[in-house]
């Protein structure tokens, strides 16, 4: 259960796009991967999952992501690369909301169908 995943440390057009999105936004990306590794700016291939070449085998995933996010197009490019991997893997992008939406507005509608989209994953995944 993947939920707006931080996969790459590359570039993408959504991290150019979404340079003042509230809640998270392309420059935190940069940020958030530079602490993560440490100050030293180069990533080692193995620094996220995103950089795998081959996906076979994984674990079968529910991926979702906001549409207004830097984080979406990873998400998206790592959702169809596991498909084309034979992984099965399910999508979901919420149209018109921004990074974090579900805590930023847990009461809405929007939010309420993420969480019975990812409860529902879960009983499937450890329920059969």
């Amino acid at each position: 259960l993947l939920h707006q995943p931080v996969l790459d440390d590359r570039p993408t057009p959504s991290k150019d796009e979404f340079d003042s999105t509230p809640g998270f936004d392309g420059p935190a990306t940069r940020l958030m991967w530079r602490h993560y590794l440490g100050g030293t700016g180069a990533a080692p291939a193995g620094a996220g999952v995103g950089r795998r070449d081959d996906l076979a085998g994984l674990a079968p995933a529910f991926i979702s992501c906001a549409e207004l996010d830097p984080l979406r197009d990873e998400a998206v490019d790592y959702a169809l690369r596991l498909m084309w991997a034979g992984v099965a893997c399910e999508l979901h992008v919420f149209p018109g909301t921004c990074h974090g939406f579900e805590s930023l507005l847990p009461q809405w509608e929007t939010s309420g169908q993420l969480f019975a989209l990812q409860g529902a994953a879960l009983r499937r995944a450890l329920h059969g």
